[in-house]
């Protein structure tokens, strides 16, 4: 009975390890941003003065800017974006 035993859990461990190796190779996320229409978060900022952004992108084009966040105000970095550089 103890050799069933043992190899029942040997062969229990071979499935285990194949099903995860199998199961590695399936691509779950990775293809979100691949598709046409996505959307991201962004600070966008103007002189001192910045706000978060939920960017909407359709085929490579920005589609709405919607404002996240109050403006928050950085100090004395500078950082302008404008929409070609977004998508």
């Amino acid at each position: 009975m103890e050799r069933k035993e043992i190899v029942f859990v040997v062969v229990l461990m071979i499935i285990v390890f194949l099903a995860g190796f199998f199961v590695s190779k399936i691509n779950f996320t990775g293809n979100v941003v691949s598709g046409e229409e996505y959307g991201y978060t962004k600070a966008v900022c103007n002189e001192n003065k910045c706000v978060d952004v939920l960017v909407d992108c359709k085929n490579g084009n920005v589609v709405s800017l919607k404002p996240m966040s109050e403006v928050i105000d950085v100090g004395n970095g500078s950082l302008r974006v404008n929409n070609s550089e977004l998508c």
